[in-house]
């Protein structure tokens, strides 16, 4: 063992990767998260992360990183509905699209899986605690700023197509954002709005009556019952760096989101996989994330400063006209737009960003 110990602060994704990874290579990990129990920042909810665009499957991945991962359902299919809900279905005939999982407290949640494989290696949990500023090594503390916000509900005891996510964009009730819905198996989805302009308040105005006006959506859940409603913030940048004060960032505390569509899920485990390279290997910990994910980020960056500018019109020409698209079809159009959009938005808007949300030790 080294006689170093790492000093996490933040018990989220990020923070439970990160002392998972360093714990495999030996090193004495303590983490400190400052809510009571693992998951309660993140009430009961279903999230999904992308399989595709990725070189190896995301099941294939973490289980070669030495994460033990179970409750992962794949999605082959999702609709993405413009405005006026035309729909067009995005589909794979082979590697799943998407992986939906749950977050929060209960005990098949992805955060209670990663946190029972961090006590099985022997990391130390301090609860309803913070390290002092000075004693933190790695920042796993979640947003650092709040650019983007979400609300939504689970419901319980619907019938529903268990292999189809459901994508909407639509500036009346997500303002610079986007609704989606996630099955959990037949008899379970969660509904929830992000919004990158409006507060979580008057967000949950908006999603209770989308989900009175909107047809499609309302008839998913039709004879079934709330079990309870969530929200949340979020934080997406591309930091210069992400070692600040010698304090390691990883996850949302980072900014790490793909800003366009929110996921951070994966980024947040991704972070913790390379900072455990930087400390144990003593590897250039900014160089590690940039590699392997910061294009993907810039790209991320780029569309979501181009969707800020578009109302519900220019929504409608970004879902495909033909009502079926296989995913290699539909991965060629997205590039083509993408060139558009990293033409269109240089890095100085990037800059610009960072000077407006630096991260701090």
């Amino acid at each position: 063992m080294f006689e170093v110990e790492i000093n996490i602060q933040g018990a989220g994704l990020a923070g439970l990767s990160s002392a998972i990874f360093l714990s495999n290579v030996g090193i004495n990990v303590s983490v400190a998260e400052k809510y009571s129990h693992i998951g309660i920042a993140h009430n009961e909810n279903t999230q999904a992360m992308r399989n595709y665009g990725q070189g190896e499957d995301l099941l294939s991945e973490f289980k070669n990183m030495g994460l033990k991962l179970k409750n992962l359902k794949p999605i082959y299919r999702i609709n993405k509905y413009a405005p006026s809900l035309r729909k067009s279905i995005i589909y794979s005939k082979d590697k799943p699209l998407f992986y939906v999982f749950k977050r929060g407290p209960r005990e098949d949640s992805i955060d209670h899986q990663l946190y029972d494989q961090a006590i099985s290696n022997g990391t130390n949990f301090n609860f309803s605690y913070s390290f002092k500023n000075s004693e933190i090594d790695v920042v796993a503390r979640g947003s650092t700023y709040n650019t983007g916000f979400g609300y939504g509900k689970v419901f319980q005891d619907v019938d529903i197509d268990d292999d189809l996510i459901h994508f909407l964009l639509d500036n009346k009730y997500a303002p610079d954002g986007y609704i989606y819905a996630l099955p959990f198996g037949k008899h379970e989805i969660t509904i929830a709005s992000t919004s990158f302009r409006k507060n979580v308040f008057e967000l949950k105005k908006l999603f209770d009556k989308f989900m009175v006006e909107n047809k499609v959506f309302s008839e998913l859940v039709e004879g079934g019952s709330i079990k309870h409603d969530f929200s949340g913030t979020g934080f997406y940048s591309l930091p210069k760096t992400a070692v600040i004060g010698r304090k390691y960032y990883v996850g949302g505390a980072a900014g790490f989101v793909e800003a366009s569509r929110g996921f951070g899920d994966y980024y947040a485990v991704k972070s913790g996989f390379h900072v455990s390279r930087a400390i144990n290997e003593k590897l250039d910990y900014d160089k590690l994330w940039r590699d392997d994910f910061g294009k993907e980020l810039f790209e991320g960056f780029s569309k979501r400063m181009f969707l800020r500018g578009l109302d519900n019109s220019g929504y409608e020409k970004l879902i495909p006209k033909k009502e079926k698209v296989e995913i290699s079809e539909y991965a060629k159009l997205s590039k083509r737009i993408l060139k558009f959009f990293l033409e269109l938005y240089s890095v100085k808007k990037l800059n610009n960003w960072r000077q407006e949300y630096p991260l701090i030790p």
